[in-house]
């Protein structure tokens, strides 16, 4: 199987004739197919042909299915397979990375799968884009991670603030609070009553960051905080306003002195049968998390327990498929000049069919761009941005 592979990469035939040939070998072939403990990523097509062929015929493909990764994207914990660039000998074995935070902080907390106790992960640092650390970390046996400290009650929310009131493509504003232990945040909001609530961000922080979207000028709002601890303590803060009457950024912008490579120390946590690794820089930066091969993923799969076809991967949930992942490989979109996303239409706004929503009601990133392939450039759901953003807006023409 390995070897039909290769052939076919090696000589670039189509993912239609991939897909085909890997169909007709697993038939062929049942033995093939039943030493196989999980059906890896390079085999949706044999399954979902209908997705392939079609996009096989668009012109502006998804890098992720023009490479044959669909776990890039489909799979949870199927994080973008990076080849190394440490520039040795070693083979070009590629990283599936599990884990990341995009925004940029000093410390990093993420749970880590149960699998992983007694392995090496690999670790990357960056900086506004820039690598400034890659290593590798050994975990512990997860048995002998040290304990969280007991808490009780719930978290305590302190330095709330609005850190920014600005104008781009649309008026946002950024809130910004601190937790005594890890969280996960969101805010409430509202004019006269917290009827609007902003995607719930589940990173585990002690600092958050949440940016509201979609709002209108000359309006004073209310609004609240919100952070559930993991043994799911919920803690709201008491009610503050903002106004959009005026814009300002007081954020605290951070040197262009960036140690490198940044120094990182890590320490690891259990709580009640999960563990919680722990990464502090001595900069703020984006951090990641992989494991080398496919390893991470056959394991994962192992541990899946979803309904689906014995050995398949365990897929990713409908608000990080759409949001979260798109974020993780494109994090120029969480800018202003960028439609928001993870929020409700406005009361009366008429949403076009072919700009899907999520089960919710909100707007997702494919709202506006086409999953897989679209003949559209951006793989925009219409012909131009304009079309685009008049679908929505109609009263903009």
């Amino acid at each position: 199987m390995k070897v039909i592979f290769l052939f076919l990469e090696k000589f670039h035939i189509t993912h239609v004739v991939l897909a085909g040939l890997v169909l007709l070998v697993l038939i062929c072939c049942p033995e093939q197919g039943k030493a196989s403990a999980a059906i890896t990523p390079d085999q949706c097509c044999s399954c979902h042909l209908d997705v392939c062929e079609q996009s096989t015929t668009k012109r502006y493909v998804h890098a992720p299915v023009l490479e044959n990764h669909c776990a890039v994207c489909h799979v949870k914990g199927g994080m973008p397979p990076v080849a190394q660039q440490a520039g040795d000998e070693e083979a070009h074995e590629e990283i599936a990375w599990f884990a990341r935070d995009c925004q940029e902080n000093n410390e990093h907390w993420f749970e880590l799968p149960s699998h992983l106790a007694s392995t090496t992960v690999s670790l990357m640092a960056k900086v506004g884009g820039r690598k400034v650390l890659e290593q590798e970390v050994a975990l512990p046996s997860f048995e002998n991670a040290e304990r969280f400290p007991p808490q009780g009650g719930m978290a305590e929310i302190f330095d709330l603030r609005v850190v920014e009131v600005k104008k781009g493509v649309f008026l946002t504003a950024r809130i910004a609070w601190k937790t005594d232990r890890i969280t996960n945040a969101q805010v409430l909001y509202g004019e006269d009553s917290l009827n609007s609530r902003t995607a719930l961000d589940d990173r585990w922080a002690t600092n958050h960051e949440i940016t509201v979207a979609g709002l209108d000028g000359g309006r004073n709002y209310r609004f609240v905080a919100v952070s559930q601890d993991i043994n799911g303590n919920k803690a709201m803060s008491p009610e503050m306003l903002f106004s959009t009457r005026a814009f300002f950024d007081s954020s605290r912008r951070q040197g262009e002195n960036v140690p490198v490579p940044v120094a990182m120390k890590a320490n690891f946590y259990q709580q009640q049968g999960r563990v919680f690794g722990h990464f502090e820089a001595d900069y703020p930066v984006s951090l990641r998390l992989g494991s080398k091969g496919q390893q991470h993923l056959a394991m994962a799969a192992q541990e899946s327990q979803l309904s689906r076809p014995q050995g398949h991967l365990e897929l990713t949930d409908p608000h990080s498929l759409t949001i979260t992942v798109c974020v993780s490989c494109h994090p120029q979109a969480k800018g202003v000049h960028s439609h928001p996303v993870g929020i409700r239409p406005k009361a009366g706004m008429h949403i076009p069919s072919d700009y899907k929503i999520m089960a919710d009601g909100r707007l997702s990133c494919m709202s506006c761009h086409q999953a897989h392939a679209s003949d559209n450039e951006y793989r925009l759901t219409r012909a131009s941005r304009k079309d685009l953003c008049l679908g929505c807006h109609r009263n903009f023409g």
